[in-house]
């Protein structure tokens, strides 16, 4: 049974292990920046609109966060997207969208890891599998719901008016709100099939 006192002691140590640089860690840091923005032009357009697209970049940053920590997939956050600037795909890059992207994906790990690791720190201090699952279904429908609003409210305040897209801020709650709930239900959905997997992957070679 693991104390307080203890559990406590590994958190710290966990974050602290986070901000260490070795060249094992730089190594990861470059084949998952690699991997999520190759995943990230792969666009999928939705359905109910012609001009919006769904990928699955946000989802590998996430899983980063459990072998590489926080801050290192914060760095990648920043970078991928201007990476994705100089590399053709579906949607024609602009600055504009690539901004919007960075603090999408920067905000989403944040707000994640902040819910994922307060849940585990109060509840889950024996690492008991079962609430692992719940704790990670809840930090991603919390995370889906804060993250969707977010956007919807960057959308509001300046990315429709850097792309002079003034007259879109009517479709705010009847298409953006939607179409960022049913992204990043999807982004999750997909998050939560591939953790475990991935965790066994770094067990098992020790990434």
């Amino acid at each position: 049974m693991t104390t307080d006192k203890d559990f406590k002691k590994q958190f710290n140590k966990k974050i602290i292990s986070s901000f260490k640089l070795t060249t094992h860690k730089i190594t990861l840091i470059v084949l998952l920046l690699a991997l999520t923005v190759l995943i990230s032009l792969l666009e999928i357009p939705v359905f109910f609109n012609d001009f919006l697209t769904i990928d699955f970049g946000t989802t590998i940053n996430l899983l980063a966060v459990f072998i590489i920590g926080l801050p290192y997939s914060l760095l990648i956050a920043v970078i991928a997207p201007w990476l994705r600037l100089i590399i053709p795909h579906t949607m024609p890059p602009n600055v504009v969208g690539e901004l919007a992207y960075m603090l999408s994906s920067i905000s989403t790990l944040v707000v994640f890891f902040l819910i994922n690791s307060l849940l585990f720190y109060f509840f889950n201090k024996n690492n008991n599998w079962k609430l692992s699952l719940i704790f990670d279904i809840s930090s991603a429908v919390l995370t889906t719901i804060i993250i969707s609003f977010l956007n919807t409210f960057f959308n509001w305040a300046f990315i429709l008016d850097l792309y002079g897209a003034q007259a879109l801020k009517s479709l705010l709650w009847t298409l953006f709100l939607p179409y960022n709930l049913f992204k990043f239900t999807l982004i999750f959905i997909l998050f939560c099939l591939l953790k475990k997997p991935f965790l066994f992957l770094k067990h098992h070679f020790n990434l």
